[in-house]
Formats: C-alpha cells, sequence, structure tokens
C-alpha cells in the first residue's frame, strides 16, 4: 500500500513551506507561545520530525535525505542563534539538540518505518 504518490509532492513542499514558517514565526516571535502542560524539548523534537517527513514527502524519489536533513540542522541552528537577538528570547544548545534528535528519530526510526511500510511499491 502506498500511502503517498510523487503526485502529491507539491502539496508537500506547500505544507513543508507552511511549517517552516509557522515555525519561524513561533520560534522567534518576542511572547513565546505557551506549550500546553508539555515539554519544551519534547516540542522541539517533535516540530524537527514533523518538518524532516514534509520534507520527506515533498522529494520522495530522493532518498536518502541528508541534504535536506544537513538544512533542517543547519535552519534549527539558525533558529537558536537567531533568538539571541529577539526581546523575551534566548539562544539554547538544548533546543539545538532537541531540534537534532527529532531529525535523528526521523532518519533512523520513522522514516525507514514509513518507506518500508507505505512507500513500498
Amino acid at each position: 500500500m502506498q500511502l503517498f504518490t510523487p503526485a502529491q509532492a507539491p502539496l508537500f513542499r506547500a505544507l513543508l513551506a507552511i511549517a517552516l514558517l509557522l515555525t519561524t514565526w513561533a520560534t522567534l516571535t518576542p511572547s513565546p507561545v505557551p506549550l500546553a502542560g508539555g515539554s519544551d524539548k519534547l516540542a522541539h523534537a517533535a516540530t524537527f520530525v514533523l518538518l524532516a517527513w514534509l520534507a520527506d514527502a515533498a522529494w520522495p524519489a530522493r532518498r536518502p535525505r541528508w541534504t535536506a536533513l544537513l538544512l533542517l540542522a543547519l535552519y534549527g541552528g539558525g533558529i537558536e542563534l537567531i533568538q539571541g537577538t529577539v526581546p523575551n528570547r534566548e539562544p539554547s544548545l538544548a533546543d539545538l539538540i532537541a531540534n537534532i534528535a527529532g531529525l535523528a528519530g526521523y532518519s533512523f526510526l520513522i522514516g525507514p518505518w514509513l518507506r518500508n511500510r507505505f512507500y513500498s511499491p
């Protein structure tokens, strides 16, 4: 069973762009978005799992996705650096590690499982 088809890639590219815009806004706004009883680090990791999945679905023919994962890691690092210039925000190495942990979790666990389960012909 195939969950996503290459014909849906433009939709996932648009969703990835929207997710990147929302993530950028949420992480760089001077008033942090409150988390409903959740862990900040878990939110970082989950966000980057979602971004990695959207990038994977946006370009389904290209595997492995090391370039996209590296760009997402750099994006996460850039956000942390920029947060140092935003009032009421501060950069955090722990947040960057959580971002990279989300990418690693997707790369080595979630992504391979999804590809084996849903992308196989």
